[in-house]
């Protein structure tokens, strides 16, 4: 229930900022996995500056290495390179389908992580 609002007012959010259309919204809706989740199993005391520390670490870590990533905002594109040589381009993709292919590599809810991506 906390989920479905929690999504709710974050839509609302980027619908008002004109960040996203009413359309994506409608096609994010229809995807196995949004991308949203909530647990509430973690819990920071009051004053447990290194408990939120960790957490906030943990929370801001990104799926790919920054490094990795290029975007170019006049074509619309994200091109990604290789870990080990940066000149070496790996992918080039509509931003949308970049998208969509990262949101593909969040593991069903409930599932043990094993790896990271």
């Amino acid at each position: 229930m906390l989920e479905k609002i929690f999504i709710q007012k974050v839509f609302r959010l980027l619908l008002k900022a004109k960040k996203i259309t009413p359309w994506v919204k409608e096609q994010i809706a229809t995807w196995k996995h949004s991308g949203f989740s909530i647990d509430a199993s973690v819990k920071i005391n009051p004053g447990d500056k290194q408990g939120l520390f960790r957490l906030l670490r943990y929370m801001a870590r990104a799926p790919l290495a920054k490094e990795r990533l290029a975007y170019d905002r006049a074509t619309g594109t994200v091109t990604l390179f290789s870990a080990k040589d940066r000149a070496r381009i790996v992918a080039i993709h509509n931003v949308l389908e970049f998208l969509a292919l990262l949101s593909l590599q969040v593991p069903p809810k409930g599932s043990h992580l094993i790896r990271y991506f």
